[in-house]
């Protein structure tokens, strides 16, 4: 990965380097097989079309080892999003570590932001949708979500910060508002995903993209001259 700000697109690991540490490695392998499955059961057909069975068959491993793992589906969700958030976690701070960001412009960390919000969100939608629609009845997945977005305007706002001379003004509430307002309107993108979708919000063209840019430079106060 790299914080190349002219890449367009964030190559985030895929869910099988996922870890976990289990004692050994078979069981290792058993799990990540169940988690593997998860992922792609949940992202194809939600959390509610998808029983443990279905695990079981998409995974290769029977139902009774399943639950000797896990106790229910939900614990099964968990899991996976335990996993991905955590993952996500540490590769979005490892590419914002302050050392990379040195001899940076302000343009540079919008830009930069803007490209691994709409690649997580591409690379991710199935994943985000399923949060998205059980988080209104699942306190874990709520906070953990929750957790994540300010965890991420946090950073944002100390990467920010640096430039303060450029924004003005309270950089740590702009941050957090920025962020969550872009957040907020790629998930209505994602959960339009079987409806017809105007360019304004479709996420897999760039002209979403490319707006997104402009409006946080232009909330920021960031014109030409001070970019």
């Amino acid at each position: 990965m790299t914080n190349d700000v002219s890449k367009e697109i964030i190559k985030w690991a895929d869910h099988s380097e996922w870890t976990f540490a289990p004692q050994q490695e078979r069981s290792r392998k058993t799990l990540v097989k169940i988690v593997d499955a998860a992922v792609s059961l949940f992202s194809a057909k939600g959390f509610e079309n998808t029983s443990v069975m279905d695990i079981s068959r998409e995974s290769g491993v029977s139902v009774g080892a399943i639950y000797t793992r896990f106790a229910d589906k939900e614990a099964i969700l968990h899991t996976v999003f335990s996993s991905y958030y955590r993952t996500r976690k540490d590769q979005f701070d490892a590419l914002t570590e302050p050392e990379l960001w040195q001899g940076k412009n302000v343009t540079d960390v919008v830009t930069f932001y803007i490209n691994i919000l709409f690649s997580s969100f591409r690379q991710d939608a199935g994943m985000l949708r399923v949060a998205e629609r059980q988080r209104l009845s699942n306190p874990f997945l709520a906070e953990s979500g929750a957790s994540v977005n300010r965890h991420v305007a946090d950073r944002l706002g100390a990467m920010l910060e640096l430039h303060a001379n450029c924004i003005g003004g309270d950089v740590r509430t702009k941050a957090k508002y920025l962020h969550n307002i872009l957040r907020n309107a790629l998930v209505v993108a994602i959960l339009q995903d079987t409806s017809p979708v105007p360019p304004a919000l479709a996420i897999a063209t760039s002209e979403f993209q490319s707006e997104a840019l402009a409006m946080a430079l232009a909330y920021l106060g960031l014109d030409s001259e001070n970019r």
